[in-house]
């Protein structure tokens, strides 16, 4: 099973991904409109997700496609705007919930969550207590986990060398065991990760941001290989 991992596209979508069964997009996928979270803003993520990501998502090579929102998705908060998205669109989309697929005869499912701890005004936006309770959703041993906001200490860190992450989300890592947790919202922390392992089960973890710091489309597509599930 090939998974492509990536997120924070803001608009800026990859060229084009390489052969997989399962393309995960972990939040911060949509431009912005003006004035940045408004009903003029939620409209106009909603027309850029119809005409120019849908017709990306289609070319894809991709068995199965799943995403969640992210801080700057403010169309995905508003049940007015999205429950009017295209129904292919709404059928990936995981705001705190899990869906399965069959690739072949392999069963996989993923549970996706838009959420990351509060700064600004920004949307899906929750304190650890509320990040803790929305997190009790997550299945135990879920196939990928696919958060936009990071684990306390893993690809957290910014510029301003603060960490960023969620202890509430980590401990549902180390208590529910995927057997891959993907996130972005950090951007300078692409690529960085940890093997987790608990009672003899491997919990990868990593920053899969597409943009950079500054906002550049510098950060290629990660690829995992997740063996059969035991």
């Amino acid at each position: 099973m090939l998974i492509c991992g990536t997120s924070d596209f803001h608009g800026q979508l990859p060229p084009a991904i390489e052969p997989c069964d399962v393309l995960m997009i972990a939040g911060d996928i949509c431009p912005h409109g003006r004035p940045v979270g408004s009903m003029s803003d939620r409209v106009f993520q909603r027309q850029w997700l119809i005409t120019t990501f849908l017709p990306w998502i289609k070319r894809q090579p991709c068995g199965a496609w799943f995403m969640t929102g992210g801080n700057h998705d403010f169309v995905f908060q508003s049940s007015l705007v999205r429950d009017t998205l295209p129904l292919t669109l709404l059928d990936g989309l995981l705001l705190d919930r899990t869906a399965e697929v069959f690739i072949g005869s392999e069963r996989i499912r993923v549970h996706g969550s838009p959420w990351s701890l509060p700064f600004c005004n920004w949307a899906f936006m929750a304190s650890e207590s509320d990040m803790q309770a929305r997190l009790e959703a997550v299945p135990h041993h879920v196939d990928v986990l696919m958060v936009h906001g990071p684990p306390w200490g893993i690809g957290d860190r910014t510029v301003d060398r603060m960490d960023a992450g969620s202890r509430s989300l980590l401990n549902t890592i180390e208590t529910k065991m995927p057997r891959l947790s993907l996130h972005g919202h950090i951007h300078e922390g692409f690529g960085q990760g940890r093997e987790i392992v608990t009672d003899g089960r491997t919990t990868i973890v990593r920053n899969v941001s597409y943009l950079n710091e500054r906002y550049e489309p510098t950060n290629p597509p990660t690829y995992f290989t997740l063996p059969p599930p035991e």
